[in-house]
């Protein structure tokens, strides 16, 4: 998830895009969320940190609180079914990715 409030930090502001490259090939979608950001917020953070994934909004929490988000950065694998089938505290790393495209192929 892109939260803009605190996109400075460095593990926040990497996650994902290299990802979303590299793996996009194999079926891998990432979809950013930002939370209590406006719009003109959320997309000036997005274009300064160079993310091309997309981007939703969530300005009064309502995802967050449906996912459970306890803080940020949280991550949650999802199948192609919709189901949740990890959620990752902090920075979502490779081999997060690479054990969940593995196990869900």
């Amino acid at each position: 998830m892109i939260i803009s409030k605190i996109i400075r930090r460095a593990d926040v502001a990497t996650n994902g895009q290299g990802e979303y490259y590299k793996y996009k090939s194999q079926g891998l979608v990432v979809i950013g969320i930002a939370l209590y950001d406006s719009e003109t917020v959320a997309k000036a953070a997005a274009k300064s940190l160079g993310k091309t994934f997309p981007l939703g909004l969530d300005v009064d929490s309502t995802i967050g609180v449906d996912y459970g988000v306890t803080g940020v950065p949280e991550s949650f694998l999802i199948d192609s079914n919709g189901i949740v089938r990890q959620k990752v505290t902090g920075p979502v790393n490779e081999s997060d990715i690479l054990t969940f495209i593995r196990g869900t192929t």
